[in-house]
């Protein structure tokens, strides 16, 4: 049985970070206190540390995370929309169908459901 991580947000980390370095509390207090293991607590704890001259350096701004964090789903959408016309041909072409049911927008339906014939009330089940 495998387990998922837990993934914590930045601001959480920065803040129980924050809590570490002041150093009012042991490690395992503010531990017990959000449910996180120690360990974790002093990691975050020494990357703040091993970061916290950047924060101060000429010319950093500190928008860069935002502007990363902001375009990486454009491009993966951008990908995505490349990719979907292509695979509507492939898919067209292997079906039979030609080029102009992989033109249409609406021949989604057409392409990725078989034609199943309705049994309807007059018609003699297969």
């Amino acid at each position: 049985m495998s387990t998922k991580h837990k993934r914590y947000s930045s601001a959480f980390k920065a803040k129980v970070a924050a809590e570490a370095i002041r150093g009012v509390k042991t490690t395992a207090e503010p531990a017990s206190e959000h449910q996180v293991h120690p360990t974790l607590i002093s990691q975050w704890k020494r990357q703040g540390l091993e970061n916290l001259a950047s924060l101060f350096e000429a010319g950093s701004t500190g928008t860069e995370p935002e502007v990363e964090a902001v375009s990486a789903p454009l491009y993966a959408q951008i990908g995505r929309l490349q990719v979907e016309p292509d695979w509507r041909k492939r898919k067209a072409e292997r079906l039979g169908c030609g080029q102009a049911h992989a033109d249409r927008a609406g021949s989604r339906a057409a392409i990725d459901r078989p034609s199943v014939p309705v049994v309807g009330a007059g018609a003699p089940a297969l």
